[in-house]
């Protein structure tokens, strides 16, 4: 296994993202803190609202406290063919797979290990394992 780190978060997050086929908040979103603040207050709307939340239940929930409304109007077309929970999991799981290549090594990562990472970051992920299961193919592509 060849654990080396030549680019970083930000690059492998994009990557994952588009990967996806997804667009990836990039911009003001280059750091793991930044985007565990903004998936903190993504996550949390999914949290209160259900896995079948809304566009503008999510915007306007996480508005609030982070400034990741270009976030949501950028992606609110895939938002609503997918899901808020679809997009959202699949941020979470980016940035998991992210700051574990950005670590240093590769390879396929679990749900488990994605749940975990999300608490270990004070992320709601009450709802988050239901979704990655329900949709393997997020991890599947970014393995």
């Amino acid at each position: 296994m060849n654990c080396t780190n030549d680019v970083g978060f930000a690059h492998y997050f994009e990557e994952n993202m588009k990967a996806l086929g997804l667009p990836a908040p990039t911009s003001s979103y280059t750091t793991v803190v930044a985007v565990v603040g903004a998936l903190k207050g993504m996550s949390d709307a999914i949290a209160t609202y259900g896995r079948t939340a809304t566009v503008t239940q999510l915007a306007f929930r996480i508005t609030w406290g982070y400034a990741v409304a270009p976030v949501v109007a950028r992606a609110a077309g895939f938002i609503l063919a997918m899901g808020a929970a679809y997009y959202v999991g699949a941020m979470i799981g980016s940035a998991a797979v992210a700051a574990y290549k950005a670590s240093g090594c590769a390879g396929p990562i679990s749900v488990a290990q994605v749940v975990a990472w999300a608490r270990s970051n004070d992320i709601d992920a009450q709802w988050l394992e239901a979704e990655l299961i329900s949709n393997p193919e997020i991890l599947a592509r970014l393995a």
